[in-house]
């Protein structure tokens, strides 16, 4: 790992990634190049400024998307307004409560707690590790906006929890 930080662009991309964390004071400004500009931090300021009404009840399934791609305007370029068009939250826990609100989120939590309630009665670290992996996941990827990634969950999901069954 140290050899690909030290020895690739990766290290550099990993230090500007950090320092644009730091510095979220540009994320408006349109003459900021968009590649100086953090997409998470973009995401997650579109999402605490909704209003209330949208973070309760969301936007409806699919609905998300064209919201997205309004509000990421206000931080592009005014040279270049597609740079941003067709990206998602990169947060699967933004994702559900714009789509279906805080009521969603709640359902969403109460499945992972109940999975996480199975794993520990049946002592199979593999399942809790699946599950806490994926919650990680969750904070830096909307994994279920994609059919591969509910397959995946769905799949591995259902593998741990029969895994240790009787």
């Amino acid at each position: 790992m140290s050899f690909i930080f030290s020895k690739t662009n990766l290290g550099y991309r990993f230090i500007e990634e950090y320092q644009s964390v730091l510095v979220s004071k540009d994320l408006k400004d349109k003459t900021v190049p968009i590649s100086k500009k953090n997409l998470r931090l973009i995401s997650a300021d579109i999402f605490f400024n909704q209003q209330l009404s949208d973070i309760v009840f969301g936007l409806g399934a699919g609905n998300v998307q064209e919201y997205l791609d309004i509000k990421y305007r206000y931080y592009l370029q005014t040279t270049n307004r597609t740079g941003f068009k067709g990206l998602n939250y990169h947060n699967q826990f933004f994702q559900t409560i714009g789509d279906t609100g805080i009521i969603g989120f709640f359902i969403l939590g109460y499945i992972f707690l109940y999975c996480f309630k199975e794993a520990r009665s049946s002592n199979s670290k593999k399942f809790v590790a699946f599950l806490t992996i994926t919650l990680l996941y969750f904070s830096i990827e909307s994994f279920f906006e994609t059919q591969r990634g509910v397959m995946l969950y769905a799949y591995f999901n259902s593998f741990f929890f029969f895994l240790d069954k009787d």
